[in-house]
């Protein structure tokens, strides 16, 4: 470390938050820590989460980051932590809680308070998406060697292309702990689904289109509904299938369906939807795989109301459709990509959802559509395989658990 480094670290002592997070107790075993600096890179974080969860074991998964995001997931094995500071006080009782075996620095901004400290403390570190920009080489001009110091941290540096590799290889990164991997994205995995409930369900519905109204919010109801109504002038058949954001609101809006003569129909009633069935709620969050999997098209919800949005992925990844509002929250990133390449459908309100689900019972077209996002959900698989795979190697040498 630079002197004129370790001077700057010793100022950044005094500054900066100094209230620690109510840390969650340690489990027994390995720690690998994500720490995420844009909002844009969160849920792609996530995602390359879920994929090692799935090949790893006894390992904890704790995500920081600086920005604040409404996640809702709830895996009891992994910690996140928004909205972290970056105060001296807050990283080493952060250090001493959770005791990393490994630090993944997924974005480009470096910071030297955080990853002094990994070193200090014997942490090992992988950086995903490095790129170092014109905008922190201006920053840290004035202290001498601090972008050589932050970069000699990583043991593996993952970058978009060979541009960004040459710039850490300028820095003094040795070549062989640099690898041209692409972009880490959100949108490559797909949600679980029963094939069997899948078979058994589509062979019920007989052929019927069907289009979903994801996880909408108790305000966009009667948008929905109505649309559905119009829709169903020229497509009598069309059966909706609709997932509340609140589950227990199922009951209530089945009961005020029915009261207006709509025959509607209760998943959670153990009954599955007839010939007749016009809307069939499905009053849980539990089989969102099957439901995206069975409807060629999916609204998605908490968009017509600025209540922000859900992730869009989820549906483009299991050949659905998507039709959304202009309010999508934390996801723009995501739905911009979509857009960018023609998957998405926009609407402002219930004349606009209806004349979509209307244009998107074609089968052409809807199928144009779901193909679209499908290209875009499956474009950065490849990358986040090879990410999995190079951490799962660093899982594999952890030595014996502490």
């Amino acid at each position: 470390m630079s002197v004129a480094l370790r001077l700057y670290l010793s100022t950044r002592r005094s500054e900066g938050a100094t209230d620690t997070p109510d840390f969650a107790p340690r489990p027994e075993g390995h720690v690998m820590w994500f720490h995420v600096v844009s909002e844009g890179d969160v849920f792609a974080t996530l995602e390359l989460i879920r994929c090692l969860r799935e090949d790893s074991f006894g390992v904890t998964y704790v995500v920081t980051s600086p920005v604040t995001l409404a996640l809702g997931q709830d895996w009891d094995d992994v910690f996140v932590y928004m909205g972290m500071g970056d105060g001296a006080t807050v990283v080493d009782a952060f250090l001493r809680h959770w005791r990393p075996s490994h630090l993944v620095w997924v974005g480009e901004t470096l910071d030297p308070v955080y990853l002094m400290a990994a070193v200090r403390d014997g942490v090992g570190a992988t950086l995903i998406n490095g790129h170092i920009d014109r905008k922190q080489r201006s920053r840290w001009r004035i202290i001498p060697g601090a972008l050589t110091s932050m970069v000699g941290v990583f043991s593996r540096i993952l970058t978009t292309d060979n541009e960004k590799a040459r710039e850490f290889l300028r820095l003094g990164a040795d070549e062989a702990s640099v690898d041209v991997v692409g972009a880490l994205q959100e949108g490559t995995t797909a949600l679980p689904y029963s094939e069997v409930d899948r078979a058994h369900l589509a062979e019920g519905f007989g052929g019927r289109p069907v289009w979903l109204a994801a996880q909408i919010h108790e305000g966009e109801e009667k948008a929905v509904i109505e649309a559905h109504l119009r829709a169903t002038r020229r497509a009598h058949r069309l059966l909706l299938i609709v997932v509340p954001h609140d589950p227990a609101r199922g009951v209530g809006l089945a009961n005020e369906l029915a009261a207006r003569g709509v025959r509607v129909l209760l998943r959670s009633s153990g009954e599955e939807p007839r010939d007749d069935t016009q809307i069939y709620i499905a009053d849980s969050h539990e089989a969102m795989g099957l439901w995206y999997r069975l409807a060629s098209v999916s609204f998605l919800g908490q968009s017509l109301v600025g209540f922000g949005g859900i992730n869009p992925f989820d549906a483009a990844a299991l050949g659905s459709g998507i039709i959304h509002g202009p309010h999508v929250g934390p996801y723009e990133r995501s739905y911009a990509r979509l857009a960018a390449n023609g998957a998405t459908k926009v609407v402002r309100n219930v004349n606009d959802l209806a004349r979509a689900v209307e244009v998107l019972q074609a089968p052409d077209v809807a199928a144009l559509l779901a193909h679209e996002a499908w290209k875009v959900c499956t474009s950065g698989a490849e990358v986040t395989d090879r990410i999995k795979d190079l951490l799962l190697d660093t899982i594999d040498m952890f030595e014996e658990v502490p």
